[in-house]
């Protein structure tokens, strides 16, 4: 049966979507709710248990890898009934539909009649691997490329060699996909973390300003930001932009250490900086997200 959980909408979209489960699995209502009993409706009930799917409110501290676990159900057909392209993006409230032996693509296709996207999701799936296990990391902001082996994760010790002439060595599960991803992670982070602070550090001591706290982050839609407290937060993922777009970001959060908005003051002070600035901030404009590799998207590396 369907699990009914609290939350927004949920007294309409739960009994609604179990009465389309019942119906298209039983061919007849199998459980009535008090209000229908009020009206005279009455249930068949069914002698046979088939496998429906059900609504799993979600809790702080959820992820779509334990719900997996919990339920015993793939991870990859939780993401297609949800329609979920990252796996990490679940908000405490939300509703997530578990395929419990149905077929998760019927399952988004019933929630949403999402055709293109389904097709586009199972185009996604076939491709997901070579992302997630890339064979070379162009990191454009150091003017490096590394190359990437894969081999069994039992013979690599602690999943990942960093070879001197920029060649890496990555131990796969063959059951968990995202274990790749993972270990690249760790090693991009600690790449940026020790590639972006001192380029910023350096950069802060040529204008003369000082901050308090630098961070590196994995952030999904910031590439940069500065605090009232004169903490600044970077994405790791600069490292995949050219090196005078890098700069522009980072000389773009020391402004705010001058100037925390962005007025007219602010501009002027940036643009004696970078007198081209504005056209930098353009070209980022431009930039796509989604054209950030997969196997660095936010979220992966808590799979």
């Amino acid at each position: 049966m369907v699990v009914e959980n609290k939350g927004e909408g949920s007294e309409w979209a739960a009994p609604i979507f179990r009465r389309l489960v019942e119906v298209y699995f039983h061919d007849e209502i199998q459980q009535l709710y008090p209000w229908e009993v009020e009206v005279g409706l009455t249930a068949t009930p069914s002698p046979t248990l088939v496998p429906t799917p059900s609504l799993h409110l979600v809790q702080p501290g959820d992820s779509l890898g334990a719900l997996a676990d919990y339920y015993n159900v793939p991870l990859a057909d939780i993401m297609i009934a949800n329609r979920l392209d990252n796996p990490n993006l679940l908000s405490p409230g939300q509703e997530i539909i578990i395929p419990h032996g149905t077929d998760s693509l019927w399952v988004a296709e019933m929630t949403g009649s999402r055709i293109p996207w389904i097709k586009s999701a199972q185009q996604h799936v076939k491709e997901g691997r070579s992302q997630l296990n890339p064979k070379e990391i162009n990191l454009k902001a150091l003017g490096e490329t590394w190359l990437v082996d894969y081999g069994r994760v039992d013979d690599v010790p602690k999943g990942l060699l960093v070879n001197e002439e920029h060649i890496l060595t990555v131990g796969v599960d063959p059951i968990d996909v995202f274990c790749a991803a993972r270990k690249l992670q760790g090693w991009f982070h600690q790449k940026a973390r020790a590639s972006l602070l001192p380029w910023l550090a350096s950069l802060a001591e040529d204008r003369g300003l000082s901050f308090n706290r630098t961070f590196v982050k994995n952030q999904v839609s910031l590439w940069g930001s500065c605090s009232k407290k004169r903490n600044i937060n970077l994405n790791r993922n600069l490292l995949f932009l050219p090196k005078h777009l890098v700069e522009y970001v980072l000389h773009h959060e020391l402004t705010h250490l001058e100037h925390l908005n962005h007025s007219g003051r602010f501009w002027s002070s940036f643009t004696r900086v970078l007198p081209n600035c504005r056209e930098l901030r353009r070209e980022m404009r431009s930039l796509n997200p989604d054209d950030m590799p997969l196997w660095a998207s936010p979220g992966l590396d808590s799979v």
